[in-house]
Order: C-alpha cells, then sequence, then structure tokens
C-alpha cells in the first residue's frame, strides 16, 4: 500500500547537497513541490526507510521532518528537543 508522506527540511545554503538531498526525495516515490523545502511523496517506502534515505545525506545543523498522513505517524531528524516533545505530545505518540 503506497504511504503519503509530506516531507519538510531545512538545510544551510550548500547548493550541491540540496540537489542530492532534492533527487534522494524524488527518489521516494511519485513526488511534487509544495513550497521550497516541503513535498508531497507517495511511495511504496515506510515512514522509517524514507526518513533514513534523506536524512543520511544531511549534517547536525540540517533538520527534517517527514508526516506519514496513511498511517498517521510522524518521524524527524535533528529537531530541538522541545519541538520534537511538543510535537509527541501533541500527536500523542
Amino acid at each position: 500500500m503506497p504511504n503519503n508522506f509530506i516531507i519538510s527540511y531545512e538545510i544551510d545554503n550548500d547548493k550541491e547537497r540540496e540537489e542530492k538531498i532534492r533527487k534522494s526525495v524524488e527518489m521516494l516515490g511519485n513526488s511534487t513541490p509544495l513550497f521550497n523545502g516541503t513535498w508531497y511523496v507517495n511511495s511504496q517506502h515506510n515512514l522509517s526507510d524514507a526518513v533514513k534515505h534523506v536524512s543520511h545525506l544531511m549534517t547536525d545543523q540540517d533538520k527534517l521532518i517527514i508526516s506519514d498522513s496513511s498511517n498517521d505517524e510522524c518521524m524527524w531528524y535533528n529537531l530541538p528537543e522541545s519541538h520534537a516533545r511538543r510535537i509527541a505530545q501533541n500527536w500523542k505518540m
């Protein structure tokens, strides 16, 4: 069953790495850019694999969040602890 992801990321000003991350997101499945650094992706990948697929290109300064609306799940990479805690509390994770 395909999964519907909203992927959003923030990276430092590195155009070459940004291009690699963009390609990585596109490789996850049928993708549509929504805003700068935000995508809709219909994918056969599960959420955990999608996060690994994109985050391995990121530095400790970058941030990533992927919401899987098909399964009511969310995962992130390198969000500040207070932000992660707030999402987990409100999402009932």
